[in-house]
Parts: structure tokens; C-alpha cells; sequence
């Protein structure tokens, strides 16, 4: 059992405790002061790491959204490269068989060419003879007019009665 004789003894024992529990309450009170600026700090910089991961999330979803594409467009690309080959396939033999036959075509179209070019020869020897014939057709004109005027003349002074 306690003492009741004790008890301000007690009491005067935990007075004297008091400065060193105000001292660590102080203490304590500055700790949890930089620990609540620490603990600031550490959420800002985390709602700035989760702004960036928010952004990143971002970028990879468009990056994401992007090869979706790229791979459509691969796969587009392939099959339009697939239809080209048939194609080509198929149009091979018919270019081959068009380049059997050019060289008689060219030949043809040299000889053509040779024939134009004679044909020319004659229209140009042609040309200068009409060249020629109009030339020419003005003073038979002028003959045929003086023969008509003389034919016209004997005629009409022709032998007939003199009067």
C-alpha cells in the first residue's frame, strides 16, 4: 500500500521531470515540424511523379495507338505488294510476248518510214511540177485569149460575101 505521507514527495519527483519532458516535447515538436515539411515535400514530388506518369501513360497510349496503325498499314502495304506480284506474274508473259514481236515491228517501221520518206520525195518532184504548170498556165492564157479574139475575128469577117 501506498504512503499518503509519499505522495507530495511524488509529486515534487515528477515536478523535477518536468523541464526534461518539456525539453523533449519541444524537441519532439521541431521533429514532427521537419518531418511534416519532409513529408510535403515528398508529396509534391510525388504529385509531380504522378503528373509524369500520367503523361507517360499518355505517350505509350498514342505510341500504342500509332504501331496499331503502322501495323495496319504494314499489313495494307503487304497485301497491296502481294496483288502487284500476281499482276507482274501475270503480265510477264504478255511482255514477252510483246518483246518477241517488236523486232518485226520495228522492222516494219523502218521500212515504213523508208516508204514515207520516198513518198515525200514524190509529193516535193510534185509539187514542183505544178509548180511549173502554173507557172506555165498563165502565158497559155494569154495565148488562149489572143486565139479566141482571132478565132472570134474570123469568124465574124469570115469568108463570106463581101459587102
Amino acid at each position: 500500500m501506498l504512503n499518503p505521507l509519499a505522495l507530495p514527495q511524488a509529486v515534487l519527483d515528477s515536478l523535477a521531470f518536468l523541464p526534461a519532458i518539456a525539453s523533449d516535447a519541444r524537441r519532439a515538436t521541431v521533429q514532427m515540424d521537419q518531418i511534416l515539411e519532409r513529408a510535403d515535400r515528398v508529396i509534391e514530388q510525388t504529385d509531380r511523379l504522378l503528373e509524369r506518369f500520367d503523361a507517360a501513360e499518355r505517350t505509350i497510349a498514342e505510341l500504342t495507338e500509332g504501331g496499331r496503325r503502322l501495323e495496319a498499314m504494314g499489313a495494307s502495304a503487304t497485301a497491296e505488294g502481294a496483288a502487284l506480284r500476281k499482276s507482274l506474274a501475270r503480265a510477264i508473259p504478255t511482255a514477252e510476248a510483246l518483246n518477241a514481236h517488236a523486232e518485226p515491228l520495228l522492222e516494219s517501221a523502218a521500212h515504213a518510214r523508208e516508204g514515207l520518206a520516198g513518198a515525200q520525195s514524190e509529193l516535193a518532184r510534185a509539187n514542183v511540177q505544178m509548180a511549173r504548170v502554173i507557172e506555165l498556165s498563165g502565158p497559155l492564157e494569154k495565148v488562149g485569149d489572143r486565139l479566141e479574139r482571132v478565132v472570134g475575128r474570123l469568124r465574124r469577117e469570115g469568108p463570106g460575101p463581101p459587102v
